[in-house]
């Protein structure tokens, strides 16, 4: 909005007063609030319904070690400067000691990526909450969708952010303790340099480590305890209600 304003307020006096007055609706619980933008008020927080799971494809007969879920998304295969990250998670993932599942997205054909050894399935999509409900830890960019599912599932994270909202999610992730964030930030390129030996230390600390696992839990406690969606709609006529009285 600060930076709409002045645009937004000649087309029409005192609007960005009333946005600002106007409820927000987050599916972000409060524990995940960074802290950093104003806050938005009144903010009101809901969860998303609960996916129900589906079995899992046992792609390791006989091997019962942690599961690490790897996934950075459906558009970052298709973005030329991110997609790298692939080839990094491979590399950190070659020799670790745990049952594997990388996801491409749709911009990787089947095939195309080798895996490192009988331990890692990769596969261009599978249902997030099949995974996540017998996920160890997930690797992932910090998007917002897998963020919240890992942490609504009580998953901690290893986050490698890219763009978009992804550093901050990561940090405050980091900050709750409910995972660790690798990488270091070229701000200039506005990308993050993520070397595979960090991201491989990253994945076997969360793994060997039951804080953030009991963090995750807590935070999925803390989204579970919220309203739902379908509550959105009174709050949303409430609001269109105020609106139609003041003009």
């Amino acid at each position: 909005m600060e930076v709409a304003a002045d645009a937004v307020d000649a087309w029409r006096s005192g609007l960005i007063a009333r946005i600002a007055d106007t409820p927000y609706l987050t599916f972000f619980p409060p524990s995940l609030d960074s802290g950093e933008e104003p806050e938005l008020s009144p903010t009101h927080p809901f969860r998303l319904p609960e996916a129900t799971a589906a079995p899992l494809s046992d792609h390791w007969p006989g091997d019962d070690r942690p599961l690490v879920y790897v996934t950075f998304g459906s558009v970052t295969a298709n973005v030329p400067w991110a997609a790298p990250i692939y080839e990094v998670a491979v590399e950190a993932v070659a020799t670790l000691p745990a049952r594997v599942l990388l996801t491409t997205g749709h911009g990787v054909e089947d095939g195309a990526m080798v895996p490192p050894g009988p331990h890692v399935h990769i596969a261009r999509w599978v249902p997030q909450a099949d995974v996540l409900a017998r996920a160890s830890v997930v690797v992932c960019h910090g998007g917002s969708g897998t963020t919240l599912g890992a942490l609504a599932a009580g998953v901690p994270l290893v986050i490698a952010p890219l763009f978009a909202d992804q550093p901050a999610n990561a940090r405050r992730v980091a900050e709750l303790g409910a995972g660790v964030e690798v990488g270091s930030r070229d701000q200039d390129a506005l990308t993050t340099v993520i070397d595979p030996a960090d991201l491989q230390r990253a994945i076997t600390e969360v793994l060997s480590d039951p804080a953030p696992a009991a963090v995750a839990r807590r935070v999925a406690d803390e989204i579970g305890s919220l309203p739902s969606v379908d509550d959105a709609v009174a709050v949303i006529t409430e609001a269109a209600g105020r609106a139609l009285r003041a003009t």
